[in-house]
Formats: structure tokens, sequence, C-alpha cells
């Protein structure tokens, strides 16, 4: 070292530009790792409703069918009492009652949503 005949070496501050080359260089790294870890993010967010949207499907689904068998049901039950002509009537009417009832509730809802809360 002293007696090897080299100047020791001092570091040598980087320039401005430099450092504004670095900072530039950095931030498109930083900006290129956030972008894959939010698509790597939504990749997974998306695997994970498509799965739940099957299972929601499958679960009305058999809902419906299970609502189909009760009607059914109902109007074998009521043709032993009532004659299936009539069953069947009773039924529909229930049904469509009751279809009326929900959806009439359905659009008030809608309808407090969008009312003006000034």
């Amino acid at each position: 070292m002293a007696g090897d005949g080299q100047e020791p070496r001092i570091p040598t501050r980087p320039s401005v530009p430099d450092l504004f080359a670095r900072l530039i260089t950095d931030g498109r790294a930083w900006a290129k790792a956030e972008l894959a870890l939010l698509k790597c993010r939504g990749e997974s967010l998306v695997e994970a409703l498509r799965t739940a949207v099957v299972l929601i499907v499958a679960a009305i689904m058999l809902a419906t069918v299970a609502s189909f068998a009760l009607a059914i049901g109902a109007i074998l039950w009521l043709a032993t009492l009532v004659g299936p002509l009539w069953a069947t009537v009773i039924v529909v009417v229930t049904l469509l009652a009751l279809a009326g009832i929900l959806g009439w509730l359905g659009v008030a809802r809608i309808g407090r949503v969008f009312e003006d809360k000034s």
C-alpha cells in the first residue's frame, strides 16, 4: 500500500447526470416490478372470482330445480284435494303473486338507492 508505489484510491462521487440516469433506470425497474405484482394479484383475483361464480351459478341452478320439485309436489298434493286443474291454478297464482311481491320489493329498493339524498 504505502510502499508499493501506487497512490491510494480516493472514491469519486458520481456526477448529477449519472445520478439522474440511475434514478430513471431504478424508477423504470420499480415500475415494471409493480406492474408485474399487480398483474399477478389480478390474475389470482380473477381465478378466485371464477371459482366463486361457478359455485354461485351451481347453487342457483340447484335452487331452481328444488323450486320446480316443490311446485310439482304442491300440485300433486293439491290435486288429491281439488283436482289437477285447480291444483295447477292455485300453485301458479301463488308463485306469480310471490314473484310479483319480490319484484316490487326489488324495484322499491332500487328506487331508494337512486333517490336524491339532499
